[in-house]
């Protein structure tokens, strides 16, 4: 398992097509470039990416996705929480200038 630490933005992009490549469904896809496109709003207005708020704004925009579906742990291999908690790191830890976050585990991505 290698840990990655997100302290770019062009880490998390990096991250996010090797999740795209790994994800088989299109509709989990469009659902990662959902998430995606809304952390990345977050972290412009200097706000730290969680779950339940990436929820909430999804069901605002109208894109119904539960906190479970996130949560799920599928063997350590759901793209969703994987990639929040990248971005969750970025603007955490560098932006805000708060402590580093736990190193986030791409596991089975590289």
């Amino acid at each position: 398992m290698e840990i990655i630490k997100y302290t770019a933005q062009k880490d998390v992009e990096t991250l996010l097509e090797k999740l795209m490549e790994k994800t088989k469904k299109s509709d989990q896809r469009q659902l990662l470039s959902h998430i995606n496109e809304v952390c990345l709003k977050l972290a412009a207005q200097g706000s730290v990416p969680s779950i339940s708020s990436v929820v909430k704004i999804l069901g605002n925009k109208g894109i119904q996705v539960s906190k479970q579906s996130i949560y799920n742990k599928r063997k350590g291999e759901n793209p969703y929480p994987i990639l929040i908690e990248a971005w969750a790191e970025l603007v955490g830890s560098k932006e805000l200038g708060l402590p580093q976050r736990a190193e986030t585990p791409m596991i089975g991505l590289i």
